[in-house]
């Protein structure tokens, strides 16, 4: 694996809007293996961290945000994001609530998130209110996990050809 921490001017321009998405830039990623970072974690982290939001959308966030601003500003910030297609965050901001995760290694990041990704594809139970955003649709839920990674991956040079 190369140099994880080397930096670069600017994220590179991605969006994703999809799972099928996701899916194919996550192969992009693992053939690679040499990604480096701008600001933010390493790849098992952030990895780790787009897979518990994942599943925090079927089960849960351990910490909501208040209803008035789940109920205003949260879905107005959501309705901008999707609008443009793309979200910015502090990349280094955990989910309010989850505790520090554990280490993992490259493949078990890489293999827990695309699993969360088949759990969310299967469920049929109601999904959980976002955090900050409020209750979303399956559809609109994959859009706001597809922008999360894509901010992520983003911060991230590597070869995506």
């Amino acid at each position: 694996m190369g140099d994880l921490h080397r930096h670069h001017p600017a994220p590179r321009p991605l969006r994703l809007r999809s799972f099928d998405e996701v899916r194919r830039e996550l192969e992009r990623l693992d053939a690679a293996r040499d990604a480096f970072l701008t600001p933010g974690w390493d790849v098992p982290h952030t990895l780790d961290h787009c897979a518990r939001s994942i599943t925090h959308s079927l089960q849960g966030f351990p910490v909501l945000k208040p209803r008035l601003f789940r109920a205003t500003i949260g879905p107005l910030a959501f309705g901008l994001f999707d609008t443009m297609g793309q979200m910015r965050h502090d990349l280094r901001q955990e989910i309010p609530g989850d505790p520090e995760p554990s280490p993992r290694t490259w493949d078990e990041a890489l293999a827990s998130i695309r699993d969360r990704i088949e759990a969310f594809d299967r469920w049929t139970g109601p999904l959980q209110p976002h955090f900050a955003y409020g209750r979303l649709s399956k559809a609109a839920y994959e859009r706001a996990h597809s922008m999360h990674v894509a901010n992520h991956l983003a911060a991230w040079h590597y070869a995506a050809g």
